[in-house]
């Protein structure tokens, strides 16, 4: 790829008069064929649908997976994308390896990954400095989605001595253990011990926001993202990601930032699936209505984001006294509206009327994709201090992380906890859930309104190693790093049946207090 540089500022002269992918494809082929051309579309290939492919941004049918089946298969950007194939160079081996595994020849697809691995390694001196954590996800990981068997182990070994520094060589057999785990607990802990040791890399780290995205654990989630430099990802990781942080706040009934990140995940992708629709249902949400209105508006003569657009339209038209024109719509028979919102507008008069200040937002519709906040579902009581059950009737948590989550709660509801006022701590891309230090993982990192902290590190029983050694041994690396700044550092301990052991060096040592939770069930009679 002689010139590289040149090709790339062409391109990008090119796609800045293209208003379509499409259109910038057809204008490629157009050109004589010849180095060019050969060049261009290559650029248009690394920057577009390998990378699509690469996000995740379809899904393996599994009963399909294998066969040369796309029509059924694979949306339209794959079979352009395989269809196109012959237009390439020869030795395009990562786009040939690609297409012959979405096309099931595994045969053909190892063959050119070889011929790949060969060619990246000839090519050192000429094009790359050095193969970097984002080469590794577009040339290998995120194309095959650990549906190559063999893989992980065929790139540990031949990724010795790769050019690239200890962190990405270390990367084909951590992805090889993390896809082999299936408990998420498991996966979560694999990806923070390898952050530990390579905290600058950001593949993992993306893993690793997802598992605790996934996990309903939206603050580390958002955290995590926050600590992501996006470019070392792969093209289009950011809406990706600006989608999931959006959808995070919205968990977390932040509307303001909700919205902040949709609009970022347009300015990213101004086509990401259902992020205009929840882009207006987070003005909803904050009674933004005519806002939201053009936007579903937009989305409804366009036909997009059905049925949650044509929904969400509707709700607009009421919120902002539009009656006749919401009578309008559910009548004119183009869109399947649900029976709630055929009698909501049923019941209403026929004219269109200034909003009352007095009104009423209309009932909730969730947003694509996003379900309504779920309650935290805490059947026990959870109690501190001196507060105890009847003797006999104590329980104890059957997990840690059901402690973890009920003390959270109520941290975040302001509720007092220890006999004190906690806040979690939280910082741009740093949350105080099962924080990372050298040591380990503090369980809670909290702080109170003047700045001191509080290292929390709670067990469901005592029968662990000894929690006392364990949180001096934190708090002596929160006060050796000055983390407070000149602010106090204390350390929390909370469990079930404490022993006399525990007791005695707790009471001994005036930076710590011990709790005793206990959950109690009383008969009413």
């Amino acid at each position: 790829m002689a010139e590289e540089k040149n090709y790339l500022d062409e391109f990008q002269k090119i796609m800045d008069g293209c208003k379509s992918w499409d259109e910038l494809r057809d204008k490629i082929l157009g050109f004589p064929k010849g180095d060019e051309r050969y060049e261009l579309l290559g650029i248009y290939y690394d920057n577009y649908v390998s990378q699509f492919i690469s996000n995740g941004s379809f899904t393996y049918d599994p009963e399909s997976f294998g066969k040369d089946n796309r029509e059924i298969v694979y949306p339209k950007i794959i079979k352009d994308y395989l269809d196109l194939i012959p237009q390439l160079r020869e030795t395009e081996y990562q786009h040939r390896a690609i297409a012959a595994f979405l096309s099931g020849d595994k045969q053909a697809c190892w063959g050119y990954l070889r011929k790949n691995v060969k060619s990246i390694k000839s090519e050192k001196d000429k094009y790359l400095k050095a193969f970097t954590e984002r080469d590794f996800m577009d040339f290998f990981n995120g194309p095959f989605v650990n549906r190559l068997p063999g893989l992980y182990k065929f790139l540990a070994k031949e990724m010795k001595g790769f050019w690239c520094n200890e962190a990405v060589e270390a990367m084909p057999s951590l992805m090889d253990r993390y896809y082999q785990l299936e408990n998420p607990d498991d996966r979560i802990r694999l990806l923070e011990d390898y952050l530990l040791k390579y905290p600058e890399t950001n593949v993992p780290r993306f893993f690793l926001s997802n598992e605790y995205f996934n996990g309903k654990l939206w603050d580390n989630a958002i955290a995590a993202y926050e600590n992501i430099d996006m470019e070392q990802i792969s093209w289009g990781a950011s809406a990706y990601i600006e989608f999931n942080m959006a959808e995070a706040y919205y968990k977390l009934r932040d509307y303001k930032n909700n919205e902040k990140h949709y609009r970022l995940c347009l300015s990213y992708d101004t086509s990401y699936p259902s992020a205009r629709n929840n882009l207006g249902y987070a003005l909803i949400r904050q009674k933004k209505y005519e806002e939201a209105y053009q936007i579903f508006k937009d989305l409804v003569d366009h036909k997009e984001d059905l049925p949650y657009s044509a929904n969400n339209f509707i709700r607009c038209l009421i919120a902002l006294g539009r009656n006749k024109d919401a009578h309008d719509f559910v009548n004119s028979g183009e869109f399947k509206i649900p029976k709630f919102y055929r009698d909501k507008v049923q019941n209403l008069d026929h004219t269109n009327k200034r909003l009352s200040k007095k009104a009423k937002e209309p009932p909730a519709n969730p947003a694509a994709g996003l379900d309504d906040m779920e309650d935290d579902d805490s059947s026990a009581i959870m109690e501190t201090g001196r507060n105890k059950a009847p003797k006999g009737t104590s329980a104890q948590f059957t997990r840690e992380d059901n402690l973890e989550n009920e003390l959270e709660a109520q941290i975040k509801r302001n509720i007092p906890v220890f006999g004190r006022k906690l806040k979690m701590y939280r910082r741009k891309g740093i949350y105080g859930r099962q924080y990372p230090i050298t040591s380990g993982y503090i369980d809670l990192l909290c702080e109170d309104d003047e700045g001191n902290v509080y290292v929390i590190e709670l067990k469901k029983d005592s029968g662990y190693d000894d929690p006392y050694e364990q949180t001096a041994a934190y708090l002596e690396w929160f006060e050796k790093n000055d983390f407070a700044h000149g602010k106090k550092i204390y350390g929390i301990i909370c469990l079930n049946n404490p022993t006399k052991k525990l007791i005695e060096k707790v009471r001994k040592d005036k930076r710590m207090k011990l709790f005793e939770y206990q959950i109690s069930y009383t008969e009413i009679k």
